[in-house]
C-alpha cells in the first residue's frame, strides 16, 4: 500500500511539474477539478493557445 500512494503522490507532481511548464494539455475533467480546489474559473488557471 505504501508503494501505491509513493507512485500516486509522485505522479501528482510530476502532473503539476508538466501543468506548469506548459508541457501537459489537461482533460477538462481536471481542469475543472481544479479550478474548483482553487476556487477560480477555469478560464484563470489555464490559456488557450489555437496553435493551427
Amino acid at each position: 500500500m505504501k508503494l501505491f500512494t509513493y507512485c500516486y503522490i509522485l505522479y501528482a507532481l510530476l502532473t503539476i511539474i508538466r501543468l506548469e511548464k506548459g508541457q501537459y494539455n489537461p482533460s477538462l475533467k481536471l481542469a475543472i477539478g481544479l479550478a474548483k480546489v482553487f476556487e477560480v474559473r477555469v478560464e484563470e488557471l489555464f490559456e488557450f493557445i489555437d496553435e493551427l
